[in-house]
């Protein structure tokens, strides 16, 4: 099972403007996993915070594509503090009240049954060539998202080509692993084309 990008998606809490607010670049959803996103109008909180808020009354949460066509619209009526709200089974149609919210992960089944996801299609695209050069930074240094624009500087971090990864077992990998660096979390092998 593959990872599901959410690159290029959106959310929105209006029907007239399913574009509101576009999932960052980069951004996956592992298989058979779950997201959180928080609707609090504040993405200076990060890129999991969207730039709307929910009405707690009465409202619509919409996932549209990179083409603005919806995925899943969900309805929802009148909010009770403190009582989450969702989908039992996960990706089911139905939906009930839950004392213990589940944030970032499945909703619980009703009678022990089983989970099942929302069927979203996935589209795959090459980030980089194995023979492309790009830049890293291991300083540790904590940058937020300044290095996400395009025309960022990154000329003074390390660069190199080849793959980046970290390898426990690197005689199993069809590139040889020759260079070693380390980030801020733990070692990264990069080896050569």
């Amino acid at each position: 099972m593959r990872p599901v990008a959410l690159s290029g998606c959106y959310l929105s809490n209006a029907e007239g403007a399913p574009g509101l607010n576009q999932i960052p670049a980069l951004s996956f959803m592992a298989a058979g996993g779950c997201q959180s996103f928080v609707a609090d109008g504040d993405v200076t909180q990060g890129p999991n915070h969207l730039n709307f808020s929910l009405d707690p009354n009465v409202g619509e949460i919409i996932l549209s594509d990179s083409a603005l066509a919806p995925i899943d619209v969900i309805d929802y009526g009148p909010q009770v503090t403190d009582i989450s709200q969702g989908r039992s089974p996960s990706g089911s149609d139905t939906f009930v009240n839950f004392s213990q919210p589940t944030p970032g992960g499945p909703n619980p089944a009703p009678n022990g049954g089983t989970i099942s996801v929302t069927n979203i299609t996935s589209t795959f695209f090459k980030l980089l060539d194995i023979t492309n050069y790009w830049r890293w930074d291991n300083s540790g240094t904590d940058r937020g998202t300044t290095w996400y624009p395009s025309a960022f500087n990154d000329s003074a971090w390390s660069n190199g080509i080849g793959l980046f990864g970290y390898e426990t077992t690197p005689a199993e990998y069809p590139y040889a692993f020759n260079l070693k660096t380390a980030v801020e979390v733990q070692p990264v092998w990069v080896g050569e084309g």
